[in-house]
């Protein structure tokens, strides 16, 4: 297995895990560059991308921006989908679907967090399902009530097709997002550190429940 501080793949949630088993609670006390200092003593080979997404996640922990402002909830959800660099190019769907999975996945505490998104951040994930022609219900997009049919259609069956293809491009969302937890959690499973079994249970009951 490849190294996971060296593994352009891999995702913030167990590079967090590692960086806190190797650094303890100080870590979160730590400046950006000194995480990435410390991080490229244990591994060299350890790529700017997944700096950022431990710093990231830590950011997640620190403050309530990723709830609140506009361009940290899309510098976020780029660098936790794996964005090679950081940069305040706008998050596409996917970007949004896997950024505030992990979010919630990193600060456990989903309910809550639910209802903290600000106005901005949730009327522009509204514009980009409605640019999507997406008008059904998005389970990871939970906070979103699922824009009208612009247009009302006399033909039926044209009304049909605008529903279905808006089911099957959630469901393609949907599965995406799972298959990334999959990939997580067995990136969790190969840390071998202590805490990594509870978390790849409480990931496992997790998917479980999906």
């Amino acid at each position: 297995m490849k190294p996971l501080l060296a593994d352009k793949q891999a995702f913030a949630t167990p590079l967090l895990l590692y960086a806190v088993d190797t650094v303890g609670e100080d870590l979160f006390d730590l400046e950006p560059e000194t995480v990435g200092q410390i991080l490229r003593r244990e591994n060299p080979k350890t790529p700017q991308r997944n700096i950022n997404k431990v710093n990231a996640a830590l950011g997640l922990l620190q403050s309530n921006l990723f709830w609140q402002d506009p361009i940290t909830f899309g510098i976020t959800c780029r660098t936790l989908n794996r964005a090679p660099r950081v940069d305040i190019a706008p998050p596409n769907l996917d970007d949004i679907m896997w950024g505030i999975t992990e979010a919630r996945l990193i600060v456990e505490d989903t309910d809550k967090n639910k209802e903290k998104f600000s106005d901005s951040i949730a009327s522009y994930v509204a514009l980009l399902l409605k640019m999507g022609g997406i008008v059904t219900t998005v389970p990871t997009l939970d906070f979103i009530t699922p824009p009208r049919p612009t247009n009302q259609y006399d033909d039926p069956d044209q009304s049909l097709s605008v529903l279905t293809n808006s089911e099957d491009r959630v469901k393609d969302m949907e599965s995406s997002v799972g298959i990334k937890m999959i990939t997580l959690l067995k990136q969790i499973k190969d840390l071998n550190i202590d805490l990594s079994e509870q978390a790849s249970k409480d990931l496992e009951e997790l998917l479980e429940g999906r």
